[in-house]
């Protein structure tokens, strides 16, 4: 019964604890508006995903519309893995590989 929130690190204001006398524990990640970037060379596909669900949240909170996503090259798992979580993911209008003057095969530009 793991539930997930993100929210800006800058709104946290100290540990919360519920009804039930447990304290919440609260992960942050640095995502920030101005980096709609993110970079996930050298993660394994699942590690990937994970941070990309994570990261489009993000996205979506802060009505970021387009976004990269640096993969690499490498041996093409990781971008085939990510192509296919973004063709699946319900907020992805559109994506594309960049154009060699935006980062080339390496990176995958998206829009939410």
């Amino acid at each position: 019964d793991n539930k997930k929130i993100y929210i800006d690190k800058r709104d946290l204001k100290g540990v919360k604890i519920n009804d039930n006398n447990e304290k919440i524990n609260i992960i942050t990640k640095e995502f920030t508006k101005e980096k709609n970037e993110l970079n996930l060379v050298g993660k394994t596909v699942e590690e990937a995903l994970e941070e990309l669900d994570n990261f489009i949240s993000v996205m979506l909170l802060n009505n970021v519309e387009v976004f990269y996503i640096i993969h690499g090259r490498g041996t093409g798992k990781l971008k085939k893995g990510v192509h296919e979580y973004l063709k699946n993911n319900k907020y992805v209008k559109s994506y594309r590989i960049a154009n060699a003057d935006e980062g080339g095969e390496a990176v995958t530009i998206v829009e939410i």
